[in-house]
């Protein structure tokens, strides 16, 4: 018996994880009115400023 409310516990815990999918929460899959907006833009180009950021430059070649 134990173990067999062991198995029905580890099952819905695993469906249950399963079925949420995670794609509700990122808005994927909406419905209805959903709508996502990019609320702050990305940062300007910057020059390279520290040895790494050159040499990087250097290494990865245009």
């Amino acid at each position: 018996m134990k173990k067999l409310l062991m198995f029905l516990a580890i099952l819905t815990l695993v469906v249950g994880t399963a079925y949420a999918g995670g794609d509700k929460v990122r808005g994927e899959k909406g419905q209805g009115g959903v709508n996502q907006v990019q609320v702050e833009d990305p940062p300007p180009f910057q020059e390279p400023e520290s040895l790494l950021d050159l040499l990087w430059l250097l290494v990865a070649g245009d």
